[in-house]
């Protein structure tokens, strides 16, 4: 099971401009709000001060007067078309207003006036939640030289990356990501990801390794590695994961299902019933997991639960050639010779090279005492090189 990757977008720890939906402390509110006192009478004296509309803009901010902020942010730059930082503030109030254009626009300004970590960085943002991906890449890349130790822009421009389709690129800036920030639980995620994408299974264990390390509860990394772990053939382990999954979503499908095939090539018929059975209770038209259910009892000798499956399963998808062989053994065992012979008859339509239907054909044609009927199935799979149907050549055909 491949997963998507999923997108977090970091904000940095340290930036010059703020973020409006941040937490607000009772502290810093209490700051605001004398903050907005001093600034309010300062203009009174001060009304043309660039500076104290900027920052009891900041203030409201702060306490959530976003219309406020908008005004005195505007009068700021009405006062002083340099300030630089207003711009930038102003971008990322209109940022989380969902005004990204407009806030793209004070960006521009903002680095034609002085070209800071901040506006670009935004400016990144911004264009991310536009979807304009390579923009956004551009905007990371030149924030980099002022903040390189920042992990949040690496992983920031990663996703841009793996979503322009650069995995390799992405695969980088990830891997710079966890050096700068070995905790970085979502970096390593979707790092895995990518390598699962590239064929790297090696890599991609490890790293879902890493997450689960991090987060024991990261049920995404757990399901990525029990699959690996799956078509690795390393079953065992793979329930493990498995395991893992359902604790925490007791009704996870997909991972039902994917412990029932883990269960069934460790030969754990019960278990493995248990879970196709389970799985089957919601997902009644799923002709594989029947037809699997169908094999478990076909090796159990529980012939008519096992043509019960095969039947549900072939009425649902009829051309599974190995279901009709299959349930044509088992009606050979129930004495419903002509039942095998109609399934034998389907299944060599489906696949003319199965050499043991021709044979299995012409040994219930035999059963049936219709040598006469059974010779020609057993010399057309002897011609196939079938070595039971050369024998049977030999001792029933003269």
């Amino acid at each position: 099971m491949r997963k998507l990757l999923i997108l977090f977008l970091f904000i940095p720890a340290v930036s010059i401009a703020q973020n409006v939906n941040q937490k607000v402390s009772a502290e810093d509110s209490l700051k605001s709000v004398k903050a907005l006192d001093f600034f309010n009478k300062g203009l009174v004296d001060y009304p043309d001060n660039a500076e104290y509309y900027f920052e009891r803009g900041r203030a409201k901010i702060t306490l959530k007067d976003f219309n406020g902020a908008l005004a005195d942010l505007n009068k700021a730059i009405s006062l002083n078309y340099n300030l630089e930082i207003a711009y930038v503030d102003r971008g990322r109030l209109k940022d989380q207003l969902n005004y990204f254009n407009e806030a793209i626009a004070d960006y521009d300004q903002a680095i034609m006036i002085k070209p800071t970590y901040a506006a670009y960085y935004n400016r990144g943002l911004a264009n991310f939640s536009l979807n304009n991906f390579s923009a956004a890449v551009t905007d990371y890349g030149n924030a980099i030289p002022f903040d390189s130790k920042n992990g949040d822009l690496y992983y920031n421009r990663a996703l841009a990356k793996a979503i322009t389709n650069d995995k390799k690129g992405a695969l980088a800036d990830y891997n710079q990501a966890v050096l700068l920030n070995p905790n970085n639980e979502q970096a390593y995620l979707n790092k895995a990801n990518i390598e699962l994408s590239l064929s790297d299974i090696k890599a991609a264990v490890v790293d879902y390794t890493k997450v689960i390390d991090i987060n024991p509860g990261n049920i995404e990394a757990y399901a990525n590695r029990s699959v690996i772990r799956l078509n690795k053939k390393e079953f065992a382990a793979a329930i493990s994961d498995i395991n893992k999954i359902l604790a925490a979503d007791p009704k996870n499908l997909l991972s039902i299902y994917n412990r029932a095939l883990a269960n069934d090539q460790l030969g754990k018929n019960k278990e493995a019933i248990a879970d196709y059975s389970l799985y089957l209770t919601t997902n009644n038209d799923d002709a594989m997991a029947l037809y699997r259910r169908g094999n478990i009892y076909l090796k159990l000798i529980n012939y008519k639960a096992a043509v019960a499956d095969y039947d549900k399963s072939l009425a649902l998808f009829s051309k599974n050639a190995q279901a009709y062989f299959n349930r044509a053994y088992c009606k050979r065992y129930l004495n419903n010779y002509s039942g095998a012979i109609e399934d034998y008859t389907e299944a060599i339509a489906l696949d003319p090279r199965n050499s043991d239907a021709y044979n299995n054909r012409g040994f219930v044609k035999h059963l049936m005492k219709n040598d006469v009927a059974a010779c020609p199935d057993f010399k057309k799979a002897a011609q196939m090189g079938n070595k039971a149907a050369i024998e049977n050549s030999i001792n029933m055909c003269r």
